[in-house]
């Protein structure tokens, strides 16, 4: 019974060993895998003095590489208490307004709240929001205490901005190790181009109750514009019985076409079109309020941007997309992320899909910057079906506000977004 008992012992205590080895070893590797993630390059500069200096001076007898390891390991054990602390944060990230102007104020904020029931030591805050990272120091907070602070998010550039996820950091003061933890949740805030008001209906563009009068005689519609003789086949409805009677003659009315007013707008987004970035900053403004204005009117309306030309593409296939415009809003979200590219479509060519694309055009806006010539101009504007109106609309910062008429087109020069109203409307009377 002695040697059974004492057998089982025995073997109770190298199971035991054994288990606690294992527990000792994966803790281990879990430890050195952590200490792997944070390490920054200072901290394995560190790590291999701490790791050469002892080789050199069992190997050498050098006491400076002694002195040089010492101070490593020292470094590495103060930087591991440093982190190893324990902070129980709870991060909220809060935003006033998502949808914003060009150069107006957004700002937002951020709270941090010690959740734990010790206090915890000073910490980091990092919140990405585009390109840009705002750091947010947070003092030793007791607990159940909050640290609040204000954002403001850049506004300075149309743009789509990511704001978040929100990610506390765990350092040391040489910055040897670092830890991170990201808290879920983002937000978006569109950055909107600036735009004006443009009085379409009173521009001429659109004027009837269901549709646009156009140059077009039609047998039978709700705009009438003449009288003639009656020709065989002509409905007897359209007959004029008192001018009939005056000259003894059948008399039939004419009518001017109408339809239902469907315009559409070509942004430009060849960087080659553009002398400048403010210049393509006021063309997308340009599209903005021309989109905003015929939407706010109820109209059918597009905006077109051309597609980048894939830098594979051995077969010159070339083609446009439609952005969102269900409402000013979207259409503005829309807007706010479209960027020049230097391999996109010419004029021509965005002209020629999208009159392909879009039937029952009545207006198509050309919107470009001032290195398009004259020439190129007309030749996207005859891309349309010669009954649809064709605007070009220049941004040139350089130049002097005009309107220039030809027989298939109307080219508005803008240099500032202020002048678009005034130019239509006088384009409009010449």
């Amino acid at each position: 019974m002695t040697d059974t008992t004492d057998s089982s012992i025995a073997t109770g205590a190298i199971v035991g060993s054994w288990r606690t080895v294992r527990r000792v070893v994966a803790g281990t590797a879990r430890g050195f895998a952590v200490l792997q993630r944070s390490l920054t390059s200072a901290g394995w500069f560190m790590v291999a003095g701490a790791t050469i200096g002892p080789v050199l001076t069992f190997w050498l007898g050098w006491a400076e590489a002694a002195a040089v390891g010492a101070l490593a390991i020292i470094g590495l054990v103060v930087a591991i208490l440093f982190v190893i602390s324990r902070r129980d944060y709870e991060v909220s990230l809060g935003l006033l307004r998502e949808r914003v102007t060009v150069g107006d104020d957004s700002t937002g904020s951020v709270t941090v709240t010690n959740a734990g029931r010790r206090a915890s030591m000073p910490g980091r805050v990092e919140i990405p929001m585009g390109d840009a990272l705002a750091v947010v120091d947070v003092p030793m907070l007791r607990s159940g205490s909050s640290h609040e602070q204000e954002l403001v998010l850049p506004t300075h550039r149309r743009a789509v901005v990511p704001v978040g996820p929100v990610r506390s950091v765990r350092t040391d003061p040489l910055q040897l190790l670092r830890l991170e933890t990201t808290w879920p949740g983002e937000f978006v805030v569109y950055v909107h181009p600036k735009t004006t008001a443009v009085p379409m209906s009173q521009a001429g563009l659109i004027r009837d109750l269901e549709g646009h009068p156009t140059r077009t005689i039609a047998d039978a519609d709700i705009s009438f514009h003449a009288l003639r003789e009656y020709t065989a086949g002509d409905p007897m409805r359209n007959i004029h019985w008192k001018a009939t009677a005056k000259t003894g003659t059948l008399m039939v009315r004419q009518f001017e076409e109408t339809r239902r007013s469907r315009m559409a707008v070509l942004l430009s987004l060849r960087a080659a079109d553009y002398t400048e970035e403010d210049e393509f900053e006021l063309a997308v403004s340009i599209a903005g309020s021309l989109g905003v204005s015929g939407l706010r009117l109820g109209r059918e309306f597009e905006t077109v941007v051309p597609e980048p030309i894939s830098e594979f593409d051995t077969r010159g296939l070339r083609t446009i997309r439609m952005l969102e415009t269900r409402t000013p809003r979207v259409l503005l979200d829309s807007l706010s992320g479209v960027d020049p590219y230097q391999n996109s479509p010419r004029l021509v060519e965005m002209a020629e899909l999208a009159a392909q694309s879009l039937s029952g055009l009545s207006v198509a806006f050309i919107v470009c910057g001032a290195v398009p010539s004259l020439a190129e101009l007309r030749s996207s504007a005859l891309k349309f079906p010669e009954n649809v109106s064709v605007v070009a609309v220049v941004a040139d910062l350089g130049a002097a506000p005009r309107v220039i008429k030809t027989s298939d087109m109307t080219i508005v020069t803008v240099a500032v977004l202020d002048d678009l109203r005034h130019l239509l409307l006088r384009g409009e009377q010449s």
